[in-house]
């Protein structure tokens, strides 16, 4: 596969079988396979069954073979500091496609889209171990938990659901 044989595009709803197993693929490269939760219905209804897509689905497709090679997840964000911020969800290569440039078209692909939507950065994490961290600095990235000494928190649906709760039984307490 020669990189001009590589499309790199907006994903379209027949896409998302596709885009799940490679979310698979990339839950089983990080180690966290059981942590798939979504479907490809899923990714249908909250990114192409509704006027406000939750997610902007890209992906990298070899022409020559009609296949999907790789994907990315993103959404627009916004930062009180700087406004908006184009955010990489998701970003993976196959493994048989890895180290051809194909992530790096596709990365420079949403840089372009960054710049598309008005937006002054581009956001990702990457687990500690990850290999990509160095093609990612050689892009130019700054690593904010070096830098600045951020730290990424999450909230799950049951911690969301009890801080929520916590908040209506203060406000009946009133």
């Amino acid at each position: 596969m020669l990189l001009s044989d590589v499309l790199v595009r907006p994903a379209k709803r027949d896409d998302c079988g596709e885009i799940i197993r490679l979310i698979k693929e990339l839950a089983e490269y990080e180690k966290m396979p059981e942590k798939v939760e979504t479907s490809a219905e899923i990714l249908e209804r909250d990114g192409f069954d509704t006027d406000r897509p939750a997610f902007l689905p890209y992906v990298a497709e070899d022409k020559t073979q009609s296949e999907i090679i790789g994907y990315s997840i993103c959404f627009i964000s916004y930062d009180g500091f700087r406004g908006k911020a184009f955010f990489i969800e998701d970003i993976m290569v196959t493994e048989k496609a890895r180290g051809r440039g194909v992530g790096k078209k596709l990365f420079q692909f949403l840089c372009k889209e960054a710049l598309n939507s008005d937006c002054d950065t581009v956001r990702f994490y990457v687990l500690s171990w990850n290999p990509a961290n160095a093609f990612y600095s050689k892009m130019g990235a700054v690593d904010l938990t070096e830098e600045e000494r951020w730290h990424w928190h999450i909230m799950f649906k049951d911690q969301i659901e009890k801080s929520a709760k916590s908040f209506d039984d203060d406000l009946n307490m009133s």
